[in-house]
C-alpha cells in the first residue's frame, strides 16, 4: 500500500510539472521572474520558448533560448539549458531554479573585457574575457557559492595605449571560501606583469581586490613612470588595492 502511495503521489507530482511547464511562457515567467528582470518578446511554453530580450540590473541580453532539463525534476529542480547574446559575445549554460536561490551549472560565455568591466564597474580596458562557472549558488542575485575560472586575453589598459598587458586569470575554488567571503585567486599566464593577488566576495554584495604587481625587467621602467604613485611593498612590487558594493 505505501508502495502504492508514493507512486501514485510522483505520478500526481509529475503530472502537475508537465502542466506548468508547458503553459505559455508569457503568461507565467512576467509572474515567477523578480520584479528586478524584465523580459520581453517572449513566445513558446514553460518548457521551451524564447525571448527578444532581457534586462536585469547592469545585464542586458538578446535572442534568449530555454529548453527545460526534465531529468532534474527527480532532484525537485526546475531546471533550463539556456542560451542567450550579450554585446560582443555569448552565455550558456543550465540554470535550475530552487527554494530561495538559483543555482548555475556548466555555464560557458565570452565578451569583451570592457562589457564584462562594465557590469562591474567603469574601466577602459581592451580585450576578451573567457567564462567557465563549474557551480554557482545565487541568491538575491549575488553568488554564495562559486567553482569558476575568467580568464582575459590580450589586455589593454586603455585605447590609446600600444602595450599589450597580456593574459590573466581569476579561479574561485570553493576550497578557498568560507562563510563570510567567496575568494578568487588572481594570476599572470603570459603577460608582461607578474601578478599575484587576491578577488573578494562579501555579503551585501561587496568586494576587495587586492593585487601584487610586478613589471617584466625589459618594461620596468615604462612600469614605474606609469605606476610612479603607487606604493610598493618591501619586495619591490606594486600594491593595488580596490574595494566597494555593487
Amino acid at each position: 500500500m505505501t508502495r502504492n502511495r508514493v507512486l501514485i503521489a510522483t505520478g500526481i507530482l509529475l503530472y502537475l510539472c508537465f502542466t506548468i511547464v508547458t503553459l505559455p511562457a508569457r503568461v507565467v515567467l512576467p509572474r515567477v521572474l523578480p520584479d528586478t528582470m524584465t523580459l520581453d518578446g517572449i513566445e513558446g511554453s514553460v518548457w521551451s520558448g524564447t525571448a527578444q530580450s532581457l534586462r536585469s540590473g547592469r545585464l542586458s541580453a538578446t535572442d534568449i533560448q530555454w529548453d527545460f532539463r526534465l531529468l532534474r525534476l527527480f532532484r525537485l529542480q526546475l531546471a533550463y539549458f539556456v542560451e542567450l547574446q550579450i554585446p560582443g559575445g555569448f552565455a550558456r549554460g543550465v540554470v535550475a531554479l530552487q527554494p530561495g536561490s538559483v543555482a548555475l551549472s556548466n555555464v560557458s560565455a565570452g565578451m569583451p573585457v570592457a562589457e564584462l568591466a562594465r557590469l562591474i564597474a567603469p574601466m577602459n580596458l581592451r580585450g576578451q574575457a573567457s567564462i567557465e562557472i563549474a557551480s554557482a549558488r545565487i541568491v538575491e542575485q549575488w553568488p554564495t557559492r562559486l567553482d569558476a575560472v575568467i580568464r582575459l586575453g590580450n589586455i589593454n589598459l586603455n585605447q590609446a595605449s600600444e602595450i599589450t598587458l597580456g593574459d590573466f586569470q581569476l579561479v574561485f575554488d570553493p576550497a578557498d571560501a568560507n562563510a563570510e567571503e567567496i575568494v578568487g585567486k588572481v594570476s599572470d599566464l603570459d603577460a608582461l606583469l607578474d601578478v599575484d593577488g587576491r578577488v573578494k566576495l562579501l555579503p551585501e554584495r561587496g568586494y576587495e581586490v587586492d593585487l601584487r604587481v610586478l613589471p617584466a625587467d625589459a618594461e620596468r621602467e615604462r612600469f614605474d613612470r606609469m605606476l610612479r604613485l603607487v606604493p610598493k611593498d618591501e619586495d619591490g612590487r606594486y600594491q593595488l588595492s580596490l574595494s566597494g558594493s555593487l
